[in-house]
């Protein structure tokens, strides 16, 4: 037995269990994925809970929301905390790859999404569609890492992205040849984000203490998000 992890600051009441019948269970590891391809494997011990921003049952999750609407709140912080190491003027190279690093991770798990509704032939929800063009406008762009891109064809791709979100296509191999153009495009988007940490060359010392620093500039993201939706809260009726 499987049970999903804390994700994007969620937490499901335990640490991912897994065993065998008549065997002891384990549960001195987090998972930061249910996919073995995409997950980190963290130690309890290493592991700190700063707040749980919710809570959903395993069982319930995709029944109360939408596969995609994970992606998309980790999309938006991905986008935040690049604009925070932006405006971080004592940000190092390893404090921007760490997070260039993360925002690859969350086009890796939209590409994984796109992959999996070709596969099972399904027609993908178009807020993924959406957010996958949102992906390729933000992250291919002239020049990004210092590299020449193919920004007109990750446009076409987008673009047909959005039409397709508007407006389904019902033929089957017409929209996996579709999605099968997505997941090319959102390789390029990989390879961007992938260049910075190639070029940067760090040793293993920079690469911790700059994953250390990143848990600080995701906390901070994460309570200024949590105070502008408290500002944005009307106050109820007074008593």
């Amino acid at each position: 037995m499987t049970r999903r992890p804390a994700v994007g600051g969620r937490r499901d009441a335990l640490p991912p269990t897994s065993g065998r019948a008549g065997h002891a269970v384990e549960r001195d590891v987090w998972w930061s994925s249910t996919d073995i391809d995409l997950a980190k494997i963290l130690p309890a011990d290493d592991v700190e809970v700063l707040q749980v921003l919710e809570e959903i049952s395993p069982w319930l999750a995709e029944a109360i929301e939408p596969a995609h609407t994970p992606l998309v709140r980790r999309w938006a912080v991905a986008k935040a905390l690049m604009e925070h190491v932006a405006g971080d003027a004592t940000a190092t190279l390893a404090d921007r790859v760490a997070v260039h690093s993360h925002r690859q991770e969350v086009t890796r798990s939209v590409q994984h999404a796109l992959n999996s509704c070709s596969r099972a032939q399904r027609q993908p929800e178009p807020q993924l569609l959406r957010l996958a063009a949102a992906i390729l406008a933000e992250v291919v762009q002239q020049g990004a890492s210092g590299y020449p891109w193919d920004t007109e064809a990750t446009g076409r791709v987008a673009a047909d992205l959005h039409a397709t979100a508007a407006d389904p296509d019902p033929d089957p191999e017409r929209r996996r040849e579709r999605l099968w153009a997505a997941e090319q495009a959102l390789s390029t988007a990989l390879q961007v984000d992938g260049m910075v940490s190639l070029d940067a060359r760090l040793d293993p010392r920079e690469r911790k203490h700059a994953e250390l620093k990143f848990g600080e500039r995701l906390a901070a993201v994460i309570a200024a998000d949590q105070a502008a939706q408290r500002a944005a809260t009307p106050p109820g009726p007074a008593s």
